[in-house]
This record gives C-alpha cells, structure tokens and sequence, in this order.
C-alpha cells in the first residue's frame, strides 16, 4: 500500500509540474512582452560581461606563460652569446603553451634567441622597455594577440620576451581535420548572441582593452530581438514540459515493470509491452532527449540527422541516437518475455497439438524478427554517411560504435524474445514429425525471403538455430548465470558472427551504388575535384600582384606561371594534364605552360576565350569556370578565366589518355570536404569504339577494351565482372554501356584482411556491452542473496580459471602487441624519412661541379627541380628560417611554418644530430617530418633539409591499422580458442567427478550397487578405482552389520520379553502353589481354602492381562503403522489427553493447561498423537508420585511455522547415566512396564515430521518438548 501511495504521489508531482510549466510559461511570455528592453539590456550585459573575463583571462595566461619563461632565463643564466640558443631553446620546450599560443625571446638587437611554437610575423622592429600589447594580422589568414614583456637580469636589460595567442585562423580548406578558429565564434557559442570584433578599429561600440588599459579592438554584441526573446522563454518552459511528461512516462514504465515482475501474467506482460511502445513513440514526438543535445552539447553528434537518417519504423530511426534507445526497449521486451516464461515454465507431458501451435508461432516470430532486424541492418549501413569501412584506425568511432552497439542489442532482444516463445512449445515435449515439418516450413520461408530479397538468409537460419538451441537448454542455468562476464563474452561473439552477413552484404551494397554513382557522374565527364583545382588556380591567379607587375613591365612570366601552377591542386592530379596560358585583351597567346597547350590550337584556345569571356559578363563576375567541354576526340577539358591587368589568363585542365600518377601524392588533407568522397577508391575508365579515351587512377592498363567485355556489353546495358590484374590483385569491376561508349569503373574486393577488419571493428562494439552487462548481473545476485556463491560447481571453477587465463595472456600479449606495431611503424616511418633525405644527399653528389660541396650544390639547384628527381616534397631551412619548399602552396596556405620547428633546432644545432624527426599536427590531422643536416666543410649546418610524409600520412596510418588488425584478429582468435578449449577440458575434468559426486550421494543413501567405469589412467581413474573398492568393502560390511544387528535384536528382544514373562510367572506359580496346599486343608477349613481360591484365580488372571499388555505393547512398537492421517489442532488433543489423565492424578498432583489462542492445525494421526501425549503424562505423574506437591504442565504455542508443546514436572529429573537411552526400545527405569513408550512416542512423532526432545535438571524437574509443522492448509 505504501509503495503504491509513493507511486501516484511521484506521478501526481510530474502531472503538477507539467501543468506548472504551461502556466509559468504564459505567465512569461507576457512579462517578457512588457520589458523587452530591459531585458535585451541585461542579456547584452551579461554577455559583455563574459566576454570581457574571457578575454582578460586570456592575457593573464599570457603573462604567466612570460613569468615562466623569463624565470627558465634566469634559472640558465644567458647572456645570448649565441643566438639562436639551442640549449635556452630545449629548454622552452619544457614549458607547456596553450592552443594556438607560442613563445619566442629576443635579445636587444632583436635576434631571435628561442622560441616555442610557430612563428608569426615580426610588426615591431624595436624593443619595449616595458609590458606591451598588440594586436597584428597575417594577411587574411591570422589576427594574433602579442604580449611584449622586456627580460631584464637585475637592473640590466638583456632582450624581451614575446607571447603570441592565435585569435583568428582561417584554414586553407574546411574538411573533416581542418576548420577555421575564430575566438568571436566562441563567444557567440558561450553568450548565446551575435557577438562582432573589429581589432584595432573603432566600428563597436566597447572596446576590447589590454591589461595596462591601451586599446586592443572593439567589439558589438547584438541584442536579442523580442521574437528571439519569447522564442527562447516558449523553448525552456518547453524542454521543461517535455522533460516533465519524458520522465513521466518513464515513471509509468517503471511502474509497470515492478507490478509485472511480482505478478508475471500474460495480461501484465501485455500492459508493459504496450506501455512500453507507447512510451517510446511519446519520447519521439516528444524529441526526448534529442531536444537538450543541440549545439556543441555532448551528445549532440547522437541527435544529428546527418549521421544517420531513415524512415524505418516511422521514426525509430532518424539519429543514431534513437536507434540507440530503441534497440535498448527491445533488450528491455525481451528480459521482460523470458521473466514471464521462466514464471511459467512447467515441463509436461506430451501434448502434440498445442506444442505445434506454439512452436510454429515461436519459428514465425523468429523469422518476422531476423527480417526486421535485416532491415535496420541495411538501413543502419545504407541510410547512414559513417564511413563503416574506413581505415584510419582500428577502433571505430564514438558514433560507428553507437551503431554496432545498437545492432547488438536489437539481435540480443529479438532473441530473448524468440527464446522465450520457443521454450513454451519445446517443454510440450513435441513429436520429431512436427518438429522436422515446422523446419520444413521455416526452410521454405527463409528461401522466400533470400528470393524476394527481403533480408539475409543467413540471419534468418541463424538467429532460428540459435535460438533453438537455447530454448532447448533454458534449464540448464538461471539469467544471473548468462550476466556474468564468461558468459558475455561468447554471446556477445556470437551475435556479432550472427550479424556480420548482413552487415557485410550492406556494405558491399553500398560500395556497388557508389561504384553506379561514380560511373554515371564520369560519363557526363564530371569531377568535383578537378573543378575546385581549376577554381583555385583561377582565383589565385586573379589576386597574384606579382602577375600583373611582371606583365606590365613586359617580362618573361614563365616561371612566376610555374609557381603558380606548382601552388595548386592542379599539380597533384595525375590523372590530368593542366595548362596556364596568358592572353591578351583580344584573346592571342603571350606565354603558356602546361602539356594541354600541346595538343590544342590557337583558333580552339581563342574560342574558349570567347565562350569564358561572354560568361563574365554575363554574370558581371571577376571570373568564370566551366565544366565540362569537349576537346575533341571524345576527351573532356575544364577550362577558367580571369581578368589579369590588360590581359587575360587562361587554366585549363583534360584527362590523359592513359592515366599516369602525379610524382607527389595528393595531399587529400588539404581538399574540401567530398571532395574525393564519390571517386576514392576507386579507378574509371572511358572507351570510344572499344579505345580508351581517359582515365582515372592507375587499375586501367589496356588501351583496349576486352572483346570477352564487349561482347556481354552486347547483350545487356551494365556488367559485374571480378577480375585479376597486374601482379594476381583482385578487382571487381562495373561497365556501364551508354551513348555509343564504354564508361567501367574498378575496385578491389575485399579479402581476408578486410573482412577481418569490418569484424573486428564490429566486435569492439559489441564486447563493450559485456562489462555493463557482467556489472549488472554480478548487481542483480548480490541483491538476490547469490554473490558471492555458497557454491561454485568444479566445472565452473575450471571455466573460470580458463577465461582468466585467456584474459590473462591476451590483454598484455594485446598490450604488448600494440606498442610494439606502433614503435616498429614509428621506426619504419623513420626509417622511410632517413633513407629518402640520404637518397636526396646523394643525388647532390653528381650535379657538384669541380672544387664544390653538397652545400654549394643545393644552393645552386632549384628545389623544384630537386622533388621532381626524387619525388618527393622538400622543404629547406637556412638557420632557423625556410628559404625554399617544392609544394608552396604549403607554405602559402601556412602549413608548412616558416620557422624551423624548436625541436629540430635543439636536436640539430644543440645536440649535433645528423638526423631528426618532429611529429606535426594539421588540426585533427597528423603526420611525421624527417630532417637532416648539410654540413659544410667544416661540419656544422649549413642547410637543413626536410621531407614531410604529409602525402603519406593516410597510407602509413592504413598499413598501420592493418597490421593491427592481424594482431587484434589473432588475439581475439586466440582468445576464442582458449575459451572453447576450457569449455571442453572442463567438461571432461568434471565428468568423471560429477560421476564420482553421484555415486557418493547413493552411497550416502545406501545403495552400493552402482559400480563407475574407470576412464582413464591417471588420479581420477586412481580414485574411482578405490571408490568402487570402498563401496563394494561397504556393501560387504552393511549385509554384515544388518545380521548382526537382526541377530542382536533377536537376542535383546527374547531376553527382555522372557525377562517380563518371568515376572508374572513367579507369581502364577506361587499363587497356586498355595492354592494346592489349601485344597490339601480344604477338608478342615472349606472357607478358607474358597477365599484362597479366589485369591489366587484374581492373581492368575492379572498376571495373564499383564501378559497380554506386554504382548500388545510389543506388537505396537513392531507392527507397521496403519496410519489415518488429517488436518487436526494440536489444541483439541492436548486438551482431550489433559482430560483423561487428570483423573488418574492423585491428590499430591496438579495438572495444569496453557495452551495458545491461536488454533494449531498439523498433520497427523489424532489416535497416535493422542497416545503420545497420554504417555508423556504417565511417565510425569509417576515421576511426582513421591513429592508432596507434585506439578505437570501442559504448554502449546506458536513460533514461526512450528506448533511447539511442552509437558513440563517437577520430579527428580533423569539420571545423567541413562539419558541416552530413554528412547530405546525395552528400556525403562521401571520394575514394571515393557520400556517401550518414549519409544513408540519418538516413532509417532516423526511419522508426523516432528521431532522430540527433553531438557532435565536433577532436582527440578523434566521438560518433553514435541515440535511440529503448522499446515497451511489452502492459505
């Protein structure tokens, strides 16, 4: 009653603050309609308020980064003879810089003595002879906050300190790794408002102040509008609402749940199913808790429909998150089916025709759950933008996780379920005939499936074996057994199996409709990537300053041109050619590059002009891109234009017409996002009349189309051939016949590691469950009263050893194995980088000319031309300062830092290394750069030469995850395989003691019969052996014991029975020895010799009904009990017993009764029990006979489940020496009597599943206590 008050008082508190809400958000909206002023003002103060300690605690970090290095100076003692200052510089990096910060020290003459972090321009050309602060720009790209603290050693000045803090940086791309920062986006996010900064101007209306009070910038924070303002006051007594109703709902379930679970009814089960659903679909109108994770919130990446969107099951599915949720109230249903199927298992006869019904019911429940599960399986893949089969790293992503995790415990539920339904129709015990026709059929639906493709048959066949199987072992261990962790780990093993089918089918769908996409977007020739290089080249060229100066002054523009081009993405497309051409204001060539000039004309190059330049001014633009146009020959060209001074100047880029890769690899880290999303991976080739026309990537090596292809492309549009090129590499490849050509589109197919790799990673989801899974069983049995256990079975204690051990040896060997691939790919990596700075070295040697050494060769050599011979990006640096890179766009884009990385300069010029290497980091991106020193004559550096492995930062960290995946591969099949192992050799150890175990409890019970097989030769077969002697050694000596214990019976028996005929004997024979002497005197004395007779036929006749009581009463205590056993109160019996013997009490004797109100029910015979206490009363009142105030008591109670009685005395107790035999047969303390009725009494008693005891005290008294059994009865 008390529980179910709580429970209408929590849900009438809900139901109040649902209704509060509404009111107080009425109550709002017209309060905010009435001082909108007011409370813009408070709102933009506020945020000017954060704004202001935001930026304030800014600058106090940057004087405390100032303090620290101003005290690692003093702590070294410079005096900058030397600058730079390697060991001053090793020792900055000590010091810890926040995000987007750096540190630098400068002596007097501004020398650059040390510095951490990157570099930013120098504005100020002098020092400060006190704290300064600044605010200075990088073209567009940076706005950096400058504190200048002068370094003074006592009252000397010796140089300044100089602390930098990025405020605005714009990326050269926004993708998955790079993004603008922006310190204004920030406090936007954290004010809630607009907020603007003008640095260095006057356009806000506060300013933005130093420590020391100059101004740094101004700044605006936009008030809300009223619309803003009611919207945000309608929005949070909306999410209070919605909460209100959300844990409402959630209240009710629970509710539910607790009433199902103390009464497990189908009825109840069906309320909480419903209620259950219900509550689901309220959360989802509800947008629970969609609704609070919005913005940069923790789980708003769960919430975001980019990730995931579907519209299977209306709903069920929009986020990743709600698949979550949904898949966790399926777990829920299925715990809740299997609690009320275990509530109601009862194994009984064979009934065939309901057996059959539940069973078919049970196997087309199953099926319709594996076609909903194949069906979100496949939309989870293909509704989803997760890339599933990427090779960034082992370990998927929070989000990927989320999805597996889910899949796991959608199939984890539906099984449950299926379980549960199942083990109803095989505790019916079906036929084998209706067993092999319910396969039969479901055989017959799992094909109809696969040939409607509906979902995957092997889903289908084995969640229904699966679920048969433990259907039919449901018994054999109870739910708190399957929720630990030994159990989780093979099931969740198992799932993960069950699923990879359809998972994989899923995903190789989708790679063959991006394959589809990909060759339809290449038949219409175009390619995102190629035009956003012709864009950049374009835009580029457009605000190049030094184009126009060098043109106007008529010079030779060829190499500002190469720059150019070398600058862009048009020089990592391999698959393109690409050309520059300047023109002139009537579209004539003046200079060109590129290899696309080649091959078209003057009159083609001053039509595309034309096209491009009516195209400007058409759309009153600076300049125009097209895409695609013919080029003849059936090849496609992207073509740009832009004003330049009086000129023009034209890009253009084509495919080859076989594709050859570019000498550097694409730096895909510097590429929009999408950008290569439809094309990566893939190669895509295009025929004309059975001749390759163009192509992209390296798998299309023929010129020439297959006959085998072209003649299958005759009889159908589109073809899926898998086919071996090159070297034995795999591909599967997609034609597609359309408009008089051939456009096919390859990729490799998936081999052992892949699949491997999709396992694993599917696997990683699914054993995070098993240790919430293991804490919540190992929870639910410490609360039952079964953690930790009375008792653990030998073979569970073997089992556990086992997975211990396997847990033991993996982990660490895991451990072990990852550190050791990530070292050894560290030091491949370095390997990689020292091997190509030697090769570049050496390919110094041949272009020094006589008297010269490598220092005077690379000073002389463009290091363009350099990359180009070894393929490879280079950067240079001349003392701390970069003086030339291959890739400058790098540098323009400021990837690459001007400044020679502090690290490097420590290692090289401090430490004298030859060879060193910096791990960089590019936003979420990072890679690994090699440099190595140019030594003069002299041996010291002169150049530092740099190869980044930037280019190849996605294939180290993909051979990287591969290898990993082996090694996790390895170690989870090491770890299955110790798992099944001690499943087995557990088995096997505790067969034979299990047997052992049996053949102990019959021996325990008496039989001895059961001889155990010996079945093996080691300890175990040792000890069976001498338990079959044992037992055999105890048959031999129970048959034994048993004659001797008959003969000795026998023998007690007869001697105590002639003992008790003897005493009436002796009387009989006296009695009538005098009687024939009065028979002899009767003829003196008639009357005597009559009174004579009499007396002695009146002891004849007693000692013949003694006789006869000794007969009885041993019969009684031999015979077998014919028993008439019914409900009786203890109460009505002690009370007739008290009835009866208080009549033979003598006067010296007070009997007295104190029995319970309460009625006593038992079960028994009342004769037997009836005589039982008669004769505890016989034994009492002959123990008082002899004291003058004699007493005997009769108690019954109630305590607990047992009706206790008491016949209390207060005789001289019972002798220490015969207290262990009074309830012997034929014992007895008596002259008189068999000594039989303590025993026949015992006897009684236990036939009525009591006990009897006493309690004596010599002096005080005796206590004959009986316990027995209350019945229930139908309570």
């Amino acid at each position: 009653m008390l529980q179910q008050r709580t429970f209408v008082v929590i849900a009438g508190f809900l139901v109040l603050t649902v209704g509060l809400s509404w009111i107080g958000q009425q109550i709002h909206i017209r309060s905010v309609g009435q001082g909108v002023d007011l409370r813009q003002r408070e709102a933009v103060a506020a945020a000017e308020e954060l704004l202001l300690s935001e930026f304030a605690a800014t600058q106090e970090a940057m004087q405390v980064l100032a303090a620290e290095a101003a005290g690692v100076v003093d702590r070294q003692n410079v005096s900058f003879r030397r600058v730079p200052d390697p060991l001053l510089t090793e020792e900055l990096a000590r010091i810890t810089i926040p995000e987007q910060g750096a540190l630098s020290i400068y002596d007097t003459d501004m020398r650059l003595a040390a510095w951490r972090g990157e570099s930013t321009p120098l504005a100020e050309g002098h020092m400060f002879d006190h704290p300064r602060w600044n605010i200075i720009r990088d073209d567009d790209w940076r706005t950096t906050l400058v504190l200048w603290e002068p370094l003074h050693v006592g009252d000397a000045e010796i140089g300044s300190i100089r602390v930098t803090q990025n405020l605005f940086v714009r990326a050269p791309v926004r993708n998955s790794v790079l993004d603008n920062y922006d310190i204004t986006n920030i406090w936007t996010r954290k004010t809630g408002l607009e907020v603007q900064v003008d640095y260095g101007g006057n356009l806000g209306e506060n300013t933005l102040r130093s420590i020391d009070g100059s101004v740094l910038g101004t700044f605006t924070v936009t008030p809300p509008t009223e619309a803003t303002l009611i919207g945000t006051t309608v929005a949070f007594y909306d999410n209070l609402m919605a909460a209100g109703m959300a844990l409402l709902v959630l209240w009710l379930v629970w509710g539910t749940w607790r009433w199902f679970r103390n009464a497990p009814k189908l009825y109840s089960l069906m309320i909480f199913a419903g209620l259950l659903g219900l509550g689901r679909i309220a959360w989802l109108y509800l947008e629970v808790p969609a609704r609070y994770q919005t913005g940069k919130a923790p789980f708003s990446p769960l919430f975001d429909p980019v990730h995931l969107a579907s519209t299977v099951g209306g709903g069920l599915m929009r986020t990743t998150g709600d698949l979550f949720i949904g898949a966790f109230c399926v777990l829920i249903l299925g715990f809740a089916v299997l609690r009320y199927a275990s509530a109601h298992a009862n194994p009984s006869t064979r009934h065939g025709s309901i057996a059959w019904v539940r069973l078919a019911a049970g196997i087309l429940l199953t099926l319709v759950l594996a076609l909903m599960l194949a069906v979100v399986v496949q939309a989870s893949v293909l509704d989803s933008t997760l890339s599933y089969t990427g090779r960034g790293a082992l370990l998927p992503s929070p989000l990927e996780l989320v999805v597996y995790i889910s899949l796991v415990l959608l199939t984890l539920g539906s099984a449950l379920i299926a379980i549960s339904i199942l083990r109803t129709g095989l505790e019916m015990r079906p036929s084998r005939a209706c067993l092999v026709s319910l396969f039969a059929v479901a055989a017959g639906i799992i094909v109809a499936f696969e040939w409607l493709q509906w979902g995957s048959w092997a889903v289908s066949l084995g969640l229904l074996l699966v679920c048969l199987y433990f259907a039919a072992r449901a018994g054999s261990g109870s739910i708190y057994e399957w929720l630990s962790l030994r159990r989780a780990v093979p099931v969740v093993l198992g799932i993960c199996l069950l699923l990879y089918p359809a998972y994989y089918e899923n995903l190789d769908k989708r790679k063959r409709d991006r394959v589809e996409y990909a060759v339809e977007t290449f038949d219409q020739g175009s390619d995102r990537g190629v035009s956003l290089a012709v864009r950049e080249a374009v835009e580029k060229a457009f605000q190049r300053p030094e184009l126009y100066s060098a043109l106007a002054s008529n010079e030779d523009i060829s190499s500002e041109l190469e720059q150019l081009l070398e600058g862009t993405l048009l020089s990592s497309l391999g698959a393109y050619d690409a050309s520059l051409t300047v023109l002139t204001t009537g579209g004539d060539e003046l200079y060109s590059i590129g290899s696309v000039y080649a091959t078209s004309s003057p009159e083609a190059t001053k039509a595309l002009w034309a096209e491009l330049r009516a195209g400007i001014e058409l759309n009153s633009s600076s300049y125009d891109v097209v895409e695609p146009q013919s080029a003849g020959a059936a090849r496609y060209q992207y073509a740009g234009l832009a004003p330049l001074g009086d000129g023009w100047v034209l890009v253009r880029a084509q495919p080859h017409i076989v594709s050859e890769e570019a000498n550097t690899p694409l730096l895909r880290v510097l590429l929009s996002s999408g950008y290569l999303d439809l094309y990566e991976d893939l190669s895509l080739a295009s025929y004309r009349e059975g001749q390759l026309t163009r192509t992209f990537g390296r798998r299309f090596a023929k010129y020439r189309l297959d006959p085998e292809i072209a003649a299958g492309l005759a009889q159908q549009s589109s073809l899926w051939r898998q086919e071996s090129v090159g070297g034995g590499s795999t591909y599967l490849t997609y034609y597609l016949r359309r408009n008089g050509q051939v456009v096919a589109a390859r990729m490799t197919t998936d081999g052992p590691f892949d699949h491997l790799y999709y396992l694993l990673r599917l696997v990683a989801g699914g054993l995070l469950l098993c240790i919430p899974f293991s804490t919540v069983g190992y929870i639910m049995q410490w609360r039952a009263g079964l953690f930790p256990r009375k008792r653990v079975r030998y073979q569970d204690k073997v089992m556990n050893a086992f997975f211990l051990v396997g847990v033991i040896a993996v982990i660490p060997v895991g451990i072990a194995g990852y550190n050791v691939v990530t070292e050894e790919n560290e030091k491949a990596v370095q390997s990689w980088l020292r091997q190509h700075l030697e090769r570049v070295e050496s390919t110094l040697v041949p272009e020094r000319r006589l008297g010269e050494n490598n220092v005077d060769a690379l000073a002389r050599i463009n290091i363009d031309s350099l990359a180009a011979r070894v393929g490879l990006d280079l950067n240079l640096y001349r003392g701390t300062e970069l003086i030339a890179a291959s890739r400058r766009q790098l540098v323009d884009d400021r990837i690459v830092d001007t400044r020679l990385p502090a690290e490097v300069f420590s290692a090289i010029y401090g430490r004298a290394q030859h060879f060193t290497f910096v791990d960089h980091k590019l936003g979420d991106f990072e890679y690994t750069a090699g440099y190595r020193a140019i030594l003069n004559n002299s041996g010291n550096p002169a150049y530092v030469l740099s190869v980044p492995t930037l280019p190849e930062a996605e294939r180290i960290e993909e051979e990287r995850a591969r290898t990993l995946a082996y090694l996790f591969g390895a170690m989870l099949g090491l770890g299955v395989l110790v798992m099944f192992t001690g499943s087995v050799l557990s088995r096997a150890l505790a067969r034979p003691i299990a047997r052992l175990q049996e053949g102990l409890q019959e021996a325990a019970q008496g039989k001895f019969e059961h001889v155990l097989p010996v079945e093996s030769r080691d300890e175990v077969g040792a000890l069976v052996t001498t338990f079959n002697t044992m037992q055999r050694q105890l048959s031999e000596n129970r048959q034994k014991l048993a004659r001797q214990e008959r003969q000795l019976a026998w023998s007690e028996m007869a001697r105590q029975i002639a003992h008790e005929i003897k005493n009436p004997l002796t009387p009989m024979k006296l009695s009538i020895q005098h009687l024939q002497r009065s028979y002899d005197n009767a003829k003196t004395d008639t009357s005597r010799f009559r009174r004579q007779f009499a007396r002695t036929t009146a002891t004849i006749v007693a000692q013949i009904d003694s006789l006869a009581h000794i007969a009885n009463e041993f019969s009684t205590f031999a015979r077998l009990p014919a028993r008439r056993v019914e409900r009786v109160d203890l109460r009505e019996v002690i009370s007739e017993a008290y009835g009866l013997m208080r009549a033979e009490a003598s006067d010296n004797v007070t009997l007295k009764l104190e029995l319970s109100k309460e009625p006593l029910p038992v079960r028994g015979d009342p004769s037997e029990l009836l005589r039982t206490y008669i004769n505890l009363v016989k034994n009492a009142l002959e123990a008082v006979q002899d004291i003058d105030e004699g007493t005997i008591t009769f108690t019954a109670r109630q305590e607990e489940d047992q009706a206790i009685t008491e016949v209390i005395d207060n005789g001289p107790g019972i002798p220490l020496d015969v207290q262990d035999r009074i309830y012997e047969p034929s014992f007895s303390t008596k002259t008189s009597g068999a000594g039989l009725g303590l025993a026949i009494a015992r006897q009684a008693v236990e036939l009525s599943g009591g006990s009897i005891s006493f309690s004596t005290e010599l002096g005080q008294g005796t206590t004959m206590r009986i316990d027995l059994p209350l019945d229930p009865g139908d309570d």
